[in-house]
């Protein structure tokens, strides 16, 4: 149906054209097939704490370092007032007015890379690119207690289609409850206790993983918590021949792990570990950490999963296949819908049995103009400017 959208003061913003879409049961999405989804570490970069895009290897990630099993007291309460505070201090201060264009917002960094690293989405075969977390949280709709609601824009730009989640209005965050703000310290403390250090200037760390997704190839930007190098026994080399190099985006002679790091409470695992099992996956993440705790935040244990074969060992709680299996489902309604040149929204409420997918009626696409000029440049042209980085 066609719908007309309206703002607070009576004016249209846009005429949408609607399509309400149905969830079918969980068992009607475990016919995906998880070994299928196998993502490869196309790039890798690192965010300074001033917001700019740094070309880095996983060599400069933060490392995982687990206490030893005699040392396992960890408060996760520690700071937590402290950081509080200077976060609110931070979302009250504004950037100058100079400073404006080089904050990037995170979609957009992964946009950065792309035309950093020249990497020709076309050539690549390319057909969504977004953020990790947007597939997670469509892929996590039927999972869990408590259905959180989402909402995403999408359009569709040289036969590929981009999504991205707008920023939370500050009245939105400011209201966020005080025992989330709680848990979400929680994690974050602990991820630092149990990692190194990146290099100095270093805040975040990400990855780009290309993966085949049901019909469509993906391009993921995701966050990596840390990771663990393997040292690995060098190949012998003939005379004259190069040594291969081995791991994802590593030189010499080891490989890489990439781990997500999550907490929890120590009698709630079973249930809690899908949800950082799908986020791990999607980004072909090798291991889980996870932190137990009680009830005050004390860790009382520290366990490790391995991503592949945790589907398995929690088959009685959770579907990974159901999870995989709704957002190549919901991929491909989004592309019948959402035609070239058109953006929309997609929207869960939360509380339905259906999403809708909002279009507008006329062309359109939400992509900053330098991304677009560089997605319009001949292959030649963008190899050219990439080498002048």
């Amino acid at each position: 149906r066609i719908q007309i959208l309206f703002e607070k003061g009576g004016s249209v913003t846009m005429a949408t054209k609607t399509h309400s879409v149905t969830l079918q049961p969980v068992k009607s999405y475990r016919t995906f097939q998880l070994d299928s989804y196998k993502p490869s570490i196309v790039g890798t970069f690192s965010s300074s704490a001033t917001y700019g895009v740094i070309d880095v290897n996983s060599a400069k990630f933060s490392e995982l370092s687990l206490p030893q099993e005699s040392d396992m007291q960890m408060d996760l309460n520690e700071g937590m007032a402290e950081y509080h505070a200077a976060l609110d201090k931070a979302e009250q201060e504004q950037p100058e007015e100079d400073d404006k264009d080089v904050v990037l917002p995170l979609w957009q960094k992964f946009l950065y890379w792309i035309t950093k690293s020249g990497y020709d989405l076309s050539h690549e075969g390319i057909q969504v690119v977004c953020r990790r977390g947007i597939l997670k949280g469509i892929g996590f709709t039927q999972t869990g207690r408590l259905k959180t609601p989402w909402s995403y824009r999408v359009c569709k730009y040289n036969g590929i289609l981009y999504l991205y989640e707008p920023t939370v209005p500050e009245s939105e965050s400011e209201s966020q409850p005080v025992y989330l703000r709680k848990f979400q310290y929680w994690g974050r403390k602990f991820e630092k206790n149990v990692t190194r250090d990146p290099d100095p200037g270093v805040s975040a760390s990400f990855v780009m993983a290309r993966g085949k997704l049901g019909k469509f190839v993906c391009l993921l930007g995701c966050e990596v918590d840390c990771v663990r190098h393997k040292q690995q026994t060098p190949p012998k080399v003939e005379a004259n021949q190069e040594e291969e190099k081995v791991g994802k985006g590593d030189d010499g002679n080891r490989t890489t792990q990439y781990i997500e790091i999550k907490t929890c409470h120590e009698r709630k695992l079973q249930d809690k570990i899908s949800f950082g099992w799908l986020q791990a996956f999607l980004a072909g993440n090798d291991v889980l950490v996870y932190g137990l705790r009680d009830g005050q935040g004390h860790v009382t244990k520290i366990v490790e999963e391995d991503v592949r074969t945790a589907p398995g060992r929690y088959a009685n709680s959770w579907s990974g296949s159901s999870m995989m299996g709704l957002i190549s489902s919901v991929l491909n309604k989004i592309n019948e819908h959402v035609t070239e040149g058109r953006e929309g929204v997609i929207s869960y409420d939360g509380e339905g049995s259906s999403y809708i997918i909002r279009v507008d009626t006329k062309p359109g696409h939400f992509l900053p103009d330098w991304f677009c000029s560089w997605e319009q440049k001949g292959e030649k042209e963008k190899q050219k400017q990439n080498d002048g980085l």
